[in-house]
């Protein structure tokens, strides 16, 4: 269990501990958690040398992404996907 902040905390002091999967790409770390997939996109689109602006100004990316936003099955509520760069 890995007890480091998770995405962006600029002027937050709440640490919240989560289980990080590591994953390397083209030799970058890009950290996933465990107990729900959420996966570091702005560490993925470091790695591949791409902005992410650009992957989500595409049509294709936006339906993806509103899908993903879509109901869950029975697994309980939905958080929508931050997908807006901080």
């Amino acid at each position: 269990m890995v007890n480091e902040p998770f995405g962006h905390t600029e002027g937050c002091n709440m640490t919240t501990q989560y289980e990080l999967v590591p994953h390397t790409y083209q030799g970058a770390l890009v950290q996933q958690r465990a107990d729900d997939g959420y996966i570091n996109a702005t560490a993925m689109c470091k790695a591949a040398a791409k902005e992410w602006s650009h992957y989500a100004a595409n049509a294709s990316t936006k339906a993806f992404l509103g899908a993903l936003e879509g109901p869950r099955n029975s697994e309980g509520p939905h958080r929508p996907i931050n997908h807006r760069r901080r």
